[in-house]
C-alpha cells in the first residue's frame, strides 16, 4: 500500500472513529435527509394515493435545474410516503425544490430546466378515464454539510391536489317531456390543463389560451331514469382543477329521439355556479359567507356533486362541494 493510500485510510478511519460511526453503532453515521409532504385539504391520505414521485431541485434562484430525484411507490417511506434523500445524492446548500406526485401516461412535465417554466399539462384533449390524483408543492431548503440518522433533517412540503371528480345528477319535472328514445348528453368542455407549480391554470399575465382544449367526457354513469319516481340519471366525470374566469363549462344536450321541436341544450360555467351565491348552507343548516371567491379557496375543493332538475321551460341547479351544500337558483331554458 503507498503512502498516499495510506493517508486516506487513516484519514476514514478517523473520521469514522470521531464521528462515533463504528460497526456497533450506526447512529452517528453519515446519512441523508427526508422530504414530508403535508396535503393542503388533510382528507388526502398521500400514502395511499401516490403512485410515483419526482422531486426537481434548483438553485436558489431557480433558473437552473440541479437534479430530478424519481422514486416508486414502494422507494417511499410507507406510512406517510416520506422521500429519503440520501446524502451522496445531493450537495450541501439551498435549493428550491419542486415535488409532482403522480406524473403519469395522460400527464406530460415540460420545461423543468427552470422553475419558473415547469408546467404540467394533459396529454389527451378528451378524457373519458378517471385519472389517477394529481398533487404538486414546492418548498425552499437548506441542506447540512453533514448529517446523521439521528440529526436527520426533514423538509415539509404543502401539497395541492389539481383535479377534480364531478357528479353530475339530472332528474326530469313532471312537466318535462324527454324525446322518447332521446337521452340528456353530458360533458365538461374548456381551456383547462396546463398547470404551473404555483397550481394556477395559468401564469400571471397569460391567457387560458395556454391551456388546451380539453373534453372531458363522463368516465361512468348510471341510468336510472323514471320520472314518475324521480329517479336520476348518475353521471361521473374527472377534470383538472377549475379556477375564476375560466371557460370550464358543464354541456347537456338532448340528443336522440323525435321531438316537433328543436332539441334542447344547455351551457352552465362552472366556476360561475360557485362564486355567484351570497351563501353556503353547512351541513348544520347555517348560512355562511361565500368561501369560493378566491382561486385559492376554489382550489382547496375537489369533490363536486350537481343536481340538475329539468322542469318544461326552467331548469333548477344545486351544488354540493366537498362538506358545504348551494342552493341554487332557476335558469330559464
Amino acid at each position: 500500500m503507498n503512502k498516499k493510500n495510506s493517508l486516506f485510510l487513516f484519514l476514514s478511519l478517523a473520521m469514522l472513529l470521531w464521528t462515533g460511526c463504528t460497526e456497533e453503532d450506526f447512529s452517528d453515521c453519515p446519512t441523508g435527509f427526508w422530504v414530508t409532504f403535508v396535503p393542503e385539504n388533510m382528507k388526502h391520505n398521500v400514502a395511499r394515493e401516490v403512485q410515483n414521485l419526482d422531486l426537481y431541485f434548483y438553485d436558489v434562484s431557480g433558473e437552473n435545474l440541479i437534479k430530478k430525484i424519481s422514486y416508486t411507490r414502494d422507494e417511499l417511506r410507507s406510512t406517510d410516503a416520506a422521500a429519503y434523500v440520501p446524502q451522496d445524492s445531493i450537495a450541501a446548500g439551498a435549493y428550491r425544490v419542486m415535488a409532482i406526485l403522480n406524473d403519469g401516461s395522460h400527464t406530460d412535465t415540460r420545461s423543468a430546466e427552470t422553475y419558473s417554466g415547469i408546467h404540467t399539462r394533459l396529454v389527451d384533449a378528451e378524457v373519458d378515464y378517471h385519472p389517477v390524483t394529481f398533487f404538486s408543492g414546492e418548498t425552499d431548503l437548506e441542506v447540512d454539510e453533514y448529517l446523521t440518522l439521528d440529526q436527520a433533517q426533514e423538509f415539509p412540503i404543502d401539497l395541492y391536489k389539481h383535479n377534480n371528480q364531478i357528479r353530475v345528477n339530472i332528474v326530469y319535472d313532471e312537466d318535462y317531456e324527454l324525446a322518447a328514445g332521446g337521452r340528456i348528453e353530458t360533458y365538461i368542455q374548456g381551456s383547462n390543463g396546463r398547470y404551473h407549480y404555483s397550481t394556477r391554470g395559468c401564469r400571471s399575465g397569460e391567457s387560458t389560451d395556454t391551456g388546451i382544449q380539453a373534453r372531458f367526457l363522463p368516465w361512468e354513469r348510471f341510468e336510472r331514469l323514471d320520472p314518475e319516481k324521480g329517479e336520476v340519471s348518475e353521471i361521473y366525470m374527472s377534470t383538472m382543477h377549475m379556477w375564476h374566469d375560466s371557460d370550464m363549462n358543464l354541456h347537456l344536450d338532448e340528443v336522440g329521439g323525435t321531438r316537433a321541436n328543436s332539441p334542447r341544450s344547455i351551457d352552465l360555467n362552472l366556476t360561475d355556479l360557485l362564486k355567484n351565491v351570497s351563501g353556503i348552507v353547512d351541513e348544520n343548516g347555517e348560512t355562511i359567507r361565500n368561501p369560493y371567491d378566491t382561486d385559492d379557496e376554489l382550489r382547496f375543493h375537489d369533490e363536486y356533486e350537481i343536481w340538475i332538475k329539468f322542469g318544461k321551460s326552467s331548469i333548477s341547479t344545486r351544488i354540493g362541494i366537498d362538506d358545504w351544500a348551494k342552493v341554487g337558483g332557476n335558469i330559464e331554458l
